[in-house]
């Protein structure tokens, strides 16, 4: 329905910018208009800070918006001739704060947890910025524990670890200098959002993934026949990796002419080949295609994209083979990765609306190093709580080695993978990154990965098929006839 003309001077007033609407953003608010809880990103940021003030904390909160315009922008998927983003000239930070010194700090996590829950009931209405709203917590008398809420169609990962590191800056500086402003940038979205329009209209590059994509087959993974947990959220899984395990992976890398992330890859591509038994698999990459301007790498913004990779990973090869195939492929992508997923459907044939257009499994790797000014002692809150975040696909696999760390953040599907079967799958990972690491040369076989207790079970105990038979005992054929005789209307075979 569109609006009348008062509406859209209503939401006119106090414009600074407009423009079109990024594929991703439309993507995300799509989703989310048929299930909030989508892309409704939920963070815990650790704050210490003895001498805390709130209105300090606004203040940089204003001057953080004031710098970043995607910060003061409303997402208009109706009610113009096409979807639009209005960017305004001011939006007054969302914030509140609440003491929880008074509580232990078991009852301390109840309470965010409530909170949490009850965020999560709270959409953002996407024409009325800020997407985006801050709640502080105050646990002890230099602890606090900011929550940073914000709609995934507005800041990437990347972005927003930008934005916290920023905001810490910001907030210490105007302790010491209550006057102090941030310098603006030299680049704003519209900068991408001109540039996403010149890359999806790249004829070279369409018709690329026009010849990629033709007869693509798809990864289908089978769901738990409790319907219950069709309907239940999202899990995330959290695995980390030795940090010795990093230490091996990047000289073998170097020593073949690789980079880390292939390796990530190619371990990633060969769980989904132990998935699907097959030899090709197709998943999704997300990649960024933030503009190339100045201040690019420091613009605020979502400019995700997440492109289709179909790798075959033929049987009998040896673990660097595969590597080798993998990075090959990421490198022949790397030239049309900045083509929407959208338009790369529609280069395709791919006309369906609903859902993922080629894959339900997406690859992730990230290492968000502009936190590396944090001090080590503020990277992390004493409150063991998990921020709320969900997407539309069914196994989001995200490796980190951000502040050398290295770790795994799966988020999974309850009627697809339990949280035993997605630990199990998390150990295979890890044991095929150590093949990489230490065992390049050696043939790649499913069954080396697996922990004596699984190879025992598939190379013994399914194999041991010896039962005593009687001298007297039937036929097949004789006790099949008999048994027909005791029950003749029961099922005489059943699956599944």
């Amino acid at each position: 329905m569109n609006p009348g003309r008062t509406d859209i001077e209503a939401r006119l007033e106090g414009a600074e910018d407009l423009y079109p609407m990024s594929d991703i953003e439309l993507g995300m608010v799509y989703h989310s208009l048929e299930d909030p809880s989508l892309y409704h990103s939920q963070m815990l940021i650790p704050l210490r800070d003895p001498a805390f003030d709130l209105e300090r904390l606004r203040q940089a909160l204003r001057l953080l918006a004031g710098k970043h315009p995607i910060l003061r922008t409303g997402l208009n998927p109706s009610g113009f001739e096409e979807p639009i983003q209005i960017v305004y000239r001011q939006a007054e930070p969302d914030l509140a704060y609440e003491d929880l010194t008074h509580l232990a700090l078991p009852a301390q996590e109840d309470h965010l947890r409530a909170f949490l829950v009850q965020d999560l009931a709270q959409p953002f209405v996407f024409h009325q910025p800020p997407l985006w709203r801050a709640r502080v917590f105050r646990l002890d008398g230099e602890n606090l524990c900011l929550v940073w809420i914000m709609h995934h169609a507005i800041t990437d990962g990347w972005s927003t670890a930008c934005l916290v590191a920023e905001l810490r800056e910001i907030h210490q500086r105007l302790a010491q200098e209550p006057g102090f402003a941030p310098e603006p940038l030299a680049c704003t979205y519209r900068d991408f959002v001109v540039q996403e329009l010149v890359d999806k209209r790249d004829p070279a590059s369409l018709d690329f993934w026009r010849r990629e994509l033709a007869d693509c087959p798809r990864l289908v993974l089978e769901r738990k026949p409790d319907k219950s947990l069709a309907a239940a959220p999202p899990r995330l899984h959290h695995h980390e990796l030795p940090p010795g395990l990093l230490a091996e992976l990047k000289p073998s890398a170097q020593r073949h002419g690789l980079d880390l992330k292939s390796l990530c890859f190619t371990a990633y591509a060969f769980l989904l080949r132990m998935l699907a038994m097959d030899e090709e698999i197709v998943c999704g990459l997300v990649t960024n295609t933030r503009p190339l301007c100045q201040d690019g790498e420091r613009l605020a913004g979502c400019f995700l994209n997440t492109i289709p990779v179909r790798l075959a990973l033929p049987p009998d090869r040896t673990w660097l083979a595969h590597a080798q195939r993998a990075a090959a492929k990421l490198q022949e992508l790397k030239r049309f990765e900045r083509v929407p997923l959208r338009e790369i459907a529609r280069a395709a044939g791919e006309r369906g609306e609903q859902g993922n257009p080629f894959f339900d499994v997406i690859f992730n790797f990230v290492n968000f190093h502009v936190l590396e000014g944090v001090p080590p002692d503020e990277r992390a809150t004493r409150i063991n709580v998990e921020g709320h975040a969900a997407t539309n696909t069914w196994l989001d696999f995200t490796v980190s080695t951000t502040l050398d760390s290295f770790a795994l953040e799966v988020i999974h599907r309850q009627d697809i993978f339990d949280p035993g079967e997605m630990a199990r799958l998390c150990g295979y990972y890890e044991e095929i990154l150590r093949r990489l690491a230490r065992e390049p040369q050696s043939v790649a076989r499913q069954e080396d990965l697996l922990p004596e207790a699984e190879r025992r079970l598939l190379r013994v105990d399914f194999n041991a098929t010896d039962h005593p038979h009687p001298e007297t005992a039937q036929t097949l054929a004789e006790l099949f006839e008999a048994q027909v005789a005791r029950a003749p209307h029961a099922p005489a075979v059943q699956f599944g």
